[in-house]
């Protein structure tokens, strides 16, 4: 030990005892060591800190070295001295700071001791009698790497460990001298390795320094190699000059121990978790050769080594907050039962009692982390659930009613915690921090007989998705447990946009699928009620007693009454109402069922609306689902989707609300005060729970931060690095301050920042976001994009954090609402049906060519844009068939005083000049001359940003020119209108939802009117699409969703033949949409009509009043247009209203007081017509709460 001994702390999972002998590296670099003891394993360690200059190329080229197979495959690690891993410091506390001068991302080698006594090095007195037979030991344990032709190649005092000869151990084998070579300036390429030459002549150079200088050591200089060097030191030898009188014996130096704080660990557990190697020193024959000396030796160094420790005790602090509770005195007769070392990084592990827990137990499960270990102990007075890092903490469940026979206990760990149940309900659980898992043990006593078996269990990434497309008669992977169930399916379901769903008939049907070990999920399915008395949904199902039910109820006997929509819960045959709401039920309608549990929130929504929401204590595992029908009718099921919960919302206008353990995690810390700066206290919200990579993170609070004063949003958080947005108040200023920050191991690196003014907060709160998609994070406030960072290091999934920084520490977090949801990716603007592509009469929506429209040398796209987009140009693929001067995106809007289009942004490459140019309006803002063709360009708007990039890296951010915040339309510059043309040009984008009814439409409800997938022509019948008929009155289908301000619509209508009304289709007419309504009457809205009034010509409709008309828009009543599709394409920005009907303008017009309803719908009167790719695009798309509720009635029309 070195003269300070006061070096104390935590660093992550290794308790520092104290430091050790440094290790001179070269003249100017030095390795400091400390001895640690891992709170994890129990094993005494020996930490080498790395130079202090020592970058991420040369821990790459270190951890390359280490790798390297020539060493991992032909040395022993602890033998010859190599360390176990490479550790990067993730947390420290205040006394390893201060104390041992290490700070976070230090990286560490970390050498495996296989006893405590190993922390001594001996103090070498020349011509003392073991130094020969120590001299011998280090020379055995450097012949097994000797004769695989590697050396040590730094031996040397401070690499020798251990003062007795049957006990020495090395470090820094091969290691130290590839830093030295490293530290000295060569490349990793032209460093030498190690030989035994070298080491041969380190231990020469020892024998001069330790052995009798008067001793003939002629022949051991003369060794030719080790193991006759070896031979020598065993032979004893004479001194040439013997002294005249005896020399009595010294005592020998003792060594300096450091003794372990008594361990809260099972001997036997601890015995067996980490077995050391014996070093080769202690299997050969000195230590029955010196049996009386090493047996005094171990003596004194037991006695020092406990008045060492004593000392310790005395003055190092308490480490832990609260110390667990001690283990019953039977857990020290445990032995290991099985172990497993490749730990998925989500599984379950069960086992089932088959004899009472007092004759089999107790019994243990153990997870080793890389910084944590949790320990679960099942005794007969309950469960222990101990977590382990830096500090202990300690969970006991004592038992209701012992356990019995036939009860099932299963762990399951996740990414971010450990959870335990029995039969499917939750008792215990703990939060631990991303990290590697290393090994699961199982532990029971050794003389008991019924041991449980452990079963081990991969819980991959949850999907299961069935739109039932089997043949008659085949369920799939569906089992029906009672009732009758089938697939029903269209006459021609190749030419059909839905052509099957599943139905339930029968007293009590129910249909399962699933496993048990399905978990955390949210269940998505369209229903469609056939007058059942009784149906639902079923979740979570672990077994025939254990499950939660959604279930929805028609009143016995009450028509009038609305049906009850519950949400129950049954535990090993228990029920319990958890929710419950009176919810009306239309026959024959479709609704769009989700329901959801995350760790004990359960949510049902019904389109996107909320209607159940429920915390229970004690959640269930998990398990498989099933689908619930009742009655002769029953009911149809369609689109069932099982995928992994990808969002939370918190409502905390008061403060957090209560929740389970497992949900999220509230942390007040004191963070250390910068220099010359006051003291703040941080507020942290950890959601372990969902786990993104592509996310959106909001938090909405009504007051801003003050000097100094800060708030981090964090995304991908995995215990090693994180994206942070960070929104902070400026000190001595108005201004705020916003970064977009990568935090690697506590050191930040800024990817980008910017200083803004107050945002403006319309409400009175103030929202803020972090937004990360791919490599892109940006972060906004209010809907102003404040900052952007593109190029993101390839980071994976992870969890989301908010801290909030504030000086009064007293004073609560002010989060009015926390959320957390997956970011989907920009999508493809249309949704085509493949099986329609290639049918000529249908290319019209479905040919890729026919989506762009041609205005002189410009190119428009015909849908409309009102949030991100994303247009990208694969010049490599037009230059091949295009010889244009020039190529290029343009972003465009409608001009002012028409409907035509006008361009805004451009950004154009031209071939001849190799110049990329961006303009905006009618100033090129910025110019790069290109050496070679770029091989693809992106022009992207981004909340209030304009991005270019030019290869998939971004090369220009600029901000949105005022006139593209609205409306944005999508151009190309250069001529052509092949496919390959079409296709050269990617358009993703959000605020798009398109309607291909390939799906049970659950998004829409009928008002009147037959809506359902049906044929389009009596004379053949094999073609199926989406229709609405009522000859009789409107049919009227309402959107279950509402528009913004802005918000456009196009789609493909065509006339449903009827012979019996005429053969040369002389009632087609009457194809209305209409907007800004209240779902209720379509003349509270704007009608969009096509071919109005019995075909007098087209119209846009305030309420009751024509606006506008134009008589010479109509539909040609002639058999020509049997197999036609008409394009309509309606547009409202704000006040602004447009009208075309394939491609022609029907007309525009202003409404000084626009409506403010937001419902949408489609319509007809007294006639029939079929609908194909319905799409709308808006500012704001989100579920109508109304919707859910409502009783459909007759709508008023304008012709009303």
């Amino acid at each position: 030990m070195q003269e300070n001994s006061h070096c104390n702390g935590m660093v992550d999972r290794y308790r520092i005892l104290g430091p050790l002998p440094a290790l001179p590296l070269t003249d100017t670099v030095t390795l400091r060591r400390f001895a640690a003891v891992d709170e994890v394993s129990a094993q005494d360690v020996i930490l080498e800190t790395l130079p202090a200059n020592f970058g991420r190329d040369k821990q790459l080229a270190l951890r390359k070295f280490l790798s390297r197979k020539v060493i991992l495959e032909q040395v022993d690690r602890s033998q010859a001295g190599l360390p176990a891993f490479m550790h990067e410091i993730w947390e420290l506390d205040e006394a390893a700071v201060t104390s041992c001068r290490l700070r976070v991302g230090e990286t560490l080698l970390v050498y495996n001791i296989s006893d405590r006594t190993m922390f001594a090095q001996r103090s070498h007195t020349p011509g003392d009698p073991e130094n020969a037979l120590l001299l011998a030991a280090i020379c055995g344990l450097l012949l097994p790497s000797h004769q695989k032709n590697l050396g040590h190649g730094f031996l040397c005092p401070e690499t020798i460990w251990g003062s007795r000869p049957d006990a020495v151990q090395l470090t820094d084998f091969a290691v130290a001298a590839f830093l030295a070579q490293l530290e000295q300036g060569s490349h990793e390429e032209d460093i030498h390795a190690a030989t035994p030459e070298q080491d041969l002549q380190a231990v020469k150079k020892l024998c001069r320094q330790w052995l009798d200088s008067q001793a003939d050591t002629a022949d051991l200089q003369n060794a030719p190699d080790l193991q006759a060097l070896q031979a020598n030191l065993l032979t004893p030898r004479k001194p040439d000059n013997p002294p005249s009188e005896p020399v009595a014996s010294s005592t020998p130096p003792q060594p300096e121990a450091v003794t372990p704080a008594p361990s809260a660990q099972p001997e036997a557990e601890a015995e067996a978790e980490s077995p050391a190697p014996a070093p080769a020193g202690r299997r050969s024959a000195l230590a029955l050769l010196l049996l009386p000396a090493v047996v005094l030796l171990i003596i004194l160094a037991a006695l020092l080594g406990a008045l060492w420790g004593k000392r310790q005790s005395a003055n190092s602090p308490e480490t832990t907050a609260a110390a667990p509770a001690a283990p019953p005195p039977e857990v020290a007769l445990l032995t290991v039962q099985r172990t497993r070392s490749r730990l998925e990084p989500t599984f379950a592990t069960s086992f089932t009692l088959e004899v009472p827990l007092p004759d089999c137990g107790p019994l243990q499960l153990a997870f080793l982390g890389q910084n944590t270990r949790v320990d679960l102990l099942w005794t007969e007075s309950g469960l222990n659930l101990n977590t382990q890092t830096g500090k202990k903490e300690h969970q006991f469940l004592p038992w209701s009613s012992p356990p019995q026979p036939g009860q099932r206990f299963t762990v399951v760990k996740t990414t971010t915690t450990i959870a335990a149940y029995c039969n499917g309900v939750f008792l215990a659980g703990t939060v631990v921090s991303p990290q590697q898992w290393r090994q699961l043990k199982w532990l029971a006593p050794g003389d008991r007989k019924s041991i449980p078996k452990l079963s081990y269990q991969k819980i991959g990434t949850l999907l299961f998705n069935d739109d039932f497309m089997h043949s008659d008669g085949a369920l799939g992977e569906w089992k029906a447990l009672s009732g009758t169930w089938s697939v029903h399916s269209l006459q021609t379901p190749v030419r059909s946009a839905n052509p099957f769903s599943f139905i339930g008939k029968g007293d009590a049907a129910e249909a399962a699928v699933g496993y048990w070990f399905w978990r955390n999920y949210r269940l998505q399915c369209a229903i469609q009620p056939l007058n059942a008395p009784r149906l639902g949904l079923k979740f979570c199902c672990f077994d025939d007693k254990t499950y939660y039910t959604l279930q929805w109820e028609k009143a016995s006997g009450a028509e009038d009454s609305p049906a009850q929509l519950s949400l129950l819960r049954t535990a090993d045959g228990e029920e319990k109402m958890l929710a419950s709401i009176p919810l009306p039920q239309t026959l024959r309608s479709w609704y769009d069922f989700s329901v959801s549990q995350q760790e004990g929130l359960l949510e049902v929504c019904i389109g996107g609306n909320i209607l159940l929401q429920a915390i229970d204590p004690q959640p269930l595992l998990g398990g498989g689902i099933a689908l619930l029908s009742s009655g002769s009718e029953g009911a149809v099921f369609d689109d069932v989707k099982v995928s992994p919960c990808d969002s939370l919302r918190l409502l905390c206008p008061g403060g957090l609300p209560e929740a389970p353990p497992l949900l999220w995690q509230y942390e007040k810390s004191t963070p250390p005060a910068i220099p010359d700066a006051e003291a703040l206290t941080c507020h942290s919200l950890w959601l372990p729970q969902p786990e993104l990579a592509n996310a959106e993170l909001r938090v909405e609070f009504a007051a801003l931060p003050q000097n100094h004063e800060r708030y981090e949003l964090s995304l991908r958080h995995n215990g090693i690095q994180e994206i942070l947005f960070q929104f902070a108040k400026a000190q001595d200023s108005a201004a705020y301050q916003a970064a977009i920050i990568l935090r690697q191991l506590g050191r930040d690196t800024v990817l980008a920042s910017a200083d803004c003014q107050i945002p403006v907060a319309g409400d009175g709160l103030y929202r803020l976001t972090l937004q990360v998609r791919g490599s892109d994070a940006w972060g906004s406030c209010n809907g102003q994009t404040l900052c952007y960072a593109a190029g993101l290091p390839s980071l994976a999934a992870g969890q989301a954090a908010v801290r909030q920084f504030t000086l009064d520490g007293d004073r609560l977090p002010g989060w009015r609402a926390i959320s957390c949801a997956l970011q989907p990716p920009l999508a493809p603007p249309l949704e085509r049906i493949a099986m329609f592509t290639h049918e000529e009469s249908m290319r019209l929506w479905n040919d890729p060519v026919l989506e762009w429209e041609r205005s002189g040398e410009l190119f428009w796209y015909r849908g409309d844009f009102w949030q991100d987009v994303n247009a990208s140009l694969d010049l490599r693929q037009v230059q091949k068939f295009s010889t244009a001067t020039s190529w290029g995106i343009l972003f465009g809007t409608q001009a002012k005083d028409s409907s035509a289009n006008v361009a805004i942004a451009r950004l154009n490459y031209q071939p001849a000049s190799k110049t990329l140019q961006l303009q905006i309006e009618d100033s090129i803002v910025a110019s790069l001359n290109c050496p070679e063709s770029p091989a693809d360009l992106t022009l992207q708007r981004c909340g209030t940003l304009l991005l270019v990039k030019q290869d998939g890296k971004l090369l220009w951010n600029h901000p949105l020119p005022e006139r593209l915040h609205g409306l944005c339309l999508v151009g190309r510059i250069g001529y052509g209108n092949t496919p390959a043309w079409a296709n050269a040009l990617t358009i993703l984008a959000n605020g798009i939802t398109s309607y291909s009814f390939q799906e049970a439409p659950a998004a829409w409800t009928t008002a009147s009117g037959t809506w359902e997938i049906t044929n389009r022509w009596q004379c053949d019948p094999r073609w199926s699409f989406f229709s609405g008929v009522n000859l009789e009155g409107p049919a009227c289908l309402w959107n279950k969703f509402q528009h913004g301000d802005r918000v456009s619509f196009d789609f493909f209508v065509g006339p449903k033949m009827d012979s019996e009304r005429g053969k040369k289709y002389e009632y087609a007419g009457d194809f209305s949409l209409v907007l800004g309504a209240d779902g209720r009457d379509i003349s509270s809205g704007y009608s969009f009509m096509f071919a109005g009034w019995d075909n007098r010509g087209s119209q846009i409709v305030r309420q009751k009043k024509i606006m506008v008309e134009n008589p010479a828009v109509t539909i040609p009543r002639s058999s020509a247009i049997h197999r036609q599709w008409f394009h309509l394409k309606i547009r409202k920005n704000h006040d602004r209203l447009t009208f075309w009907a394939d491609g022609k303008l029907v007309g525009t017009c202003q409404d000084s007081e626009p409506l403010p309803g937001r419902r949408f719908g489609l319509w007809t009167w007294k006639n029939g017509f079929m609908i194909a790719q319905f799409r709308v695009s808006s500012d704001d798309y989100s579920p109508a709460p109304e919707s859910v509720t409502e009783v459909p009635v007759l709508p008023k029309t304008p012709y009303n």
